[in-house]
């Protein structure tokens, strides 16, 4: 798959260890350095040939900001060869989400793997145990970020819930994708706090546009309210003068009622 499906450079992000104590989570498919040796693959149809391929250690980059060891590894089939890296990121124990600094590396690792990528139509290998909790809420967040960088968010129509459909498409294509109550939330969480770090951005940068108006706007629609009893993460707060509140942040709110609706239809939100 990583041959066929990839240009020239491909990315791998792996998000769970080998192993959890003593339960193995995923298959050790790669090299970990270059006393591993040469890893053998079985042949596939390569140019009319049915050729053997091979994986070879290069190099190993131990990357504290997104505690994520990065490995440079060669693809070889027949005389072809293709440049993978592989990212084996740590701070993403199962059945939960990354909080405080391991999710600051995790919003760092988002970064790096799709610089190394080069090109967003170059497809990255995303995966964790299953393939549906930790790799769900990683492609969802993804998207959803790109969507707050460029002004979706805003332009939503009322009502819209982006985190509702992304998460609702994703398991139209894959079963479980966002396996967890707490994973589902976690989409709302980062959502709401980078669009308001994003927009206080574009207000210290003196970005006036009418666009950065309406989303500056939005954002003092509402304050972290940690001591609300009803369990919302975030309530009204004032208005600076001559602002108008335009709803972008009550886009990415209203995730309990829409957990209910994934369950109604059948599709299992697990809780721990």
């Amino acid at each position: 798959m990583i041959w066929q499906e990839t240009t020239d450079v491909a990315v791998i992000v792996m998000l769970t260890q080998t192993h959890d104590g003593n339960t193995e989570k995923c298959f050790q498919y790669f090299p970990l350095d270059s006393e591993a040796g040469i890893f053998m693959i079985e042949p596939i149809d390569v140019a009319g040939a049915n050729t053997e391929g091979s994986v070879t250690f290069s190099k190993c980059i131990p990357h504290p900001e997104s505690k994520t060891d990065i490995r440079k590894m060669t693809l070889r089939f027949g005389t072809e060869t293709k440049d993978v890296w592989h990212f084996l990121f740590s701070g993403w124990p199962d059945f939960a989400v990354p909080e405080h600094d391991d999710l600051t590396a995790l919003l760092e690792l988002l970064k790096l793997s799709a610089e190394k990528n080069g090109s967003p139509s170059n497809p990255r290998t995303i995966h964790c145990s299953a393939g549906v909790g930790r790799s769900g809420t990683f492609v969802a967040l993804e998207y959803l970020l790109a969507q707050i960088d460029s002004g979706a968010v805003a332009d939503a129509k009322d009502g819209e819930d982006m985190i509702f459909d992304v998460v609702n498409r994703m398991r139209e294509q894959r079963m479980m994708m966002v396996q967890m109550d707490t994973q589902y939330q976690f989409l709302y969480d980062v959502a709401r706090e980078q669009y308001k770090q994003r927009q206080l951005a574009l207000q210290a940068y003196g970005q006036h546009s009418p666009k950065s108006r309406k989303l500056a706007s939005g954002m003092k629609a509402a304050n972290m309210d940690q001591s609300s009893a009803d369990g919302e993460l975030f309530h009204k707060g004032e208005f600076d003068e001559g602002q108008e509140e335009d709803g972008s942040m009550e886009r990415l709110d209203g995730h309990e009622g829409k957990m209910e609706e994934l369950r109604h239809e059948g599709q299992t939100l697990k809780t721990q």
